[in-house]
């Protein structure tokens, strides 16, 4: 199962009005593509949207008011089943480059050359000795899944819409949390930075499951990077889905 990031109001996350890079890609090459939800089934999209819809606005509502307190006030955003969204899919791949790249740069230690696609992140050392620590550190080495669409930055434990209760934290925080690595990394502008998402990945043209570790991992950071862009301008969460 792949790794996809969105950008877009919930109700419209939850409703399945939107598709992935692969589906767009296969309807742009005439290729037959099923979404296959974590429980195994055929993703849903006669979903009730207004009842989606009112079901999260009751949930953000919950959610602002244990947020809030009488230094921080949080304004809700809007949730329907039009507003734009953005997507693109780092993979797993990408994805555990940027948990890798997090733990050396926090640790001070050594980047890797090479990134093998199947390999775990959670096997790495550095990985493994910063976990342990129950602080916040970045949104990727805390298992961050939602980044709901306010500036403060702050990371806490909560509910999906759904039930299932996961750590999520703020599109300001992970801003926040990329500024460093790209501070700390390659100290790019944005202009490099967007140019990241057309970089050859590949380390060995015999060997495409193997990755050039600083490309992937600028590959995936420019990807969470246009979507931190896009939920800054349309006020709109952030979340992982796979």
């Amino acid at each position: 199962m792949g790794l996809d990031l969105y950008a877009g109001t919930l109700t419209r996350y939850y409703t399945r009005n939107w598709k992935t890079a692969v589906q767009q890609w296969s309807e742009q090459n005439n290729v037959r593509c099923e979404i296959i939800t974590p429980d195994g089934e055929l993703g849903n999209e006669n979903i009730d949207a207004e009842e989606v819809q009112s079901s999260t606005e009751l949930w953000m509502e919950a959610l602002i008011s244990g947020l809030s307190n009488e230094d921080i006030f949080l304004k809700p955003w809007e949730e329907n089943n039009e507003k734009e969204y953005y997507t693109d899919k780092p993979d797993w791949a990408g994805y555990g480059a940027l948990v890798i790249l997090s733990a050396c740069l926090y640790s001070g230690k050594e980047v890797p050359k090479l990134y093998e696609k199947f390999s775990d992140w959670n096997d790495n050392l550095i990985v493994q000795d910063l976990v342990k620590e129950e602080s916040y550190i970045n949104s990727f080495l805390n298992g961050i899944e939602m980044w709901v669409p306010f500036e403060e930055c702050m990371s806490f434990s909560y509910i999906f819409p759904t039930g299932k209760e996961a750590n999520m934290s703020t599109v300001g925080q992970l801003e926040s949390d990329l500024q460093y690595i790209n501070k700390m990394r390659w100290n790019a502008d944005e202009e490099t930075i967007l140019s990241w998402f057309d970089i050859e990945m590949v380390s060995d043209e015999s060997n495409e499951d193997v990755f050039d570790f600083d490309a992937l991992s600028r590959f995936a950071y420019c990807i969470f990077y246009k979507a931190v862009l896009f939920a800054k301008e349309n006020k709109v969460p952030i979340r992982l889905d796979y």
